[in-house]
């Protein structure tokens, strides 16, 4: 087992995808210069998978209805 914390950039967009380690642990999202930065724990001798994200602005709506994985 190899637990790191990466950060890394998200597009500024409504949906997206991301490839991570199996059952990394999203930990945090900010805007940091400009960007806006997604930060999260994993095991680097984990195999990849696709997690999908969902940006969602303060007051927007958005359903609970199983299609968002991630609510930071």
């Amino acid at each position: 087992m190899s637990l790191i914390i990466h950060k890394r950039v998200l597009e500024l967009t409504s949906e997206q995808e991301l490839i991570v380690p199996e059952d990394t642990q999203f930990l945090h999202v900010a805007e940091q210069n400009g960007h806006l930065y997604i930060w999260y724990k994993c095991d680097l001798d984990r195999p990849p998978e696709k997690r999908r994200i969902y940006v969602i602005g303060t007051g927007q709506p958005f359903t609970e209805d199983g299609v968002i994985e991630h609510f930071i």
